[in-house]
């Protein structure tokens, strides 16, 4: 392959404007083309790391095989597009529309689509899923770790509005992920309270044998007061 050609963003914006539909193997880092609708436009080859297409409007669009790590969908329109052989790992489609989109062979490690219809309007023949989520509930402990552990590593790399972005999206996907996390602590303590807490299910506690009452005692509570006042009695086998 061929080196890539280096363009800004204006480059672009502009060419598109005059007609100019390809933008195959090109390298256009950090560029924010938020809010912008690309119809027939190829960027096959290319690497737009580090970009974002943010409410973009894309249609016919051709980005096969081309690097959109930490890259952002999100809230896009993406409509027969193609991403097959693409790399989009550490990149976001929350809220993003899906319409005949073609993600066979995709890297999408690490990526996140929140609120999507992506699992039925998405071609993912030969995607690994693995540590792709799809809702907020799929985040783990170790993608968020890795993913402030990347992030910081990437502010000597890019401008500092670029990292600024990746940076937000990194601690908002952190912040709704603590949020599930303590939800879950608090429904499984709640349930763990109303079944007389986890030792029922799991094991059994060490038991101090005098602080049971006799096996034919009927109250069988802490909470009842005739069982507070039996509890000093010897226990018996």
């Amino acid at each position: 392959m061929p080196d890539r050609k280096r363009v800004i963003i204006n480059e672009i914006v502009e060419g598109y404007r005059n007609g100019k539909k390809d933008f195959s193997n090109i390298e256009c880092k950090w560029a924010d083309f938020s809010g912008l609708t690309f119809k027939n436009v190829s960027f096959k080859d290319s690497d737009l790391s580090y970009s974002s297409f943010e409410n973009c409007v894309l249609t016919d669009c051709d980005f096969a095989r081309a690097n959109l790590e930490w890259s952002s969908f999100a809230s896009a329109r993406l409509i027969r597009v193609n991403f097959q052989g693409a790399k989009i790992s550490w990149s976001k489609f929350n809220d993003a529309y899906f319409e005949k989109v073609n993600m066979r062979k995709a890297n999408l490690d690490w990526t996140i689509a929140f609120n999507t219809n992506i699992m039925s309007q998405a071609d993912l023949k030969d995607v690994d899923l693995s540590t792709f989520a799809k809702d907020i509930s799929e985040v783990t402990e170790e993608g968020i770790r890795l993913a402030q552990l990347k992030s910081n590593k990437l502010k000597e790399k890019m401008p500092f509005d670029a990292w600024m972005s990746i940076k937000f999206s990194v601690n908002s996907t952190t912040d709704k992920f603590g949020v599930l996390l303590q939800d879950a602590k608090q429904q499984i303590g709640s349930y763990a309270k109303a079944i007389g807490g986890f030792f029922g299910i799991y094991k059994k506690p060490d038991i101090d044998k005098g602080e049971y009452v006799k096996q034919e005692t009927p109250y069988k509570t802490d909470v009842h007061p005739e069982y507070r006042r039996k509890r000093t009695e010897q226990y018996e086998k």
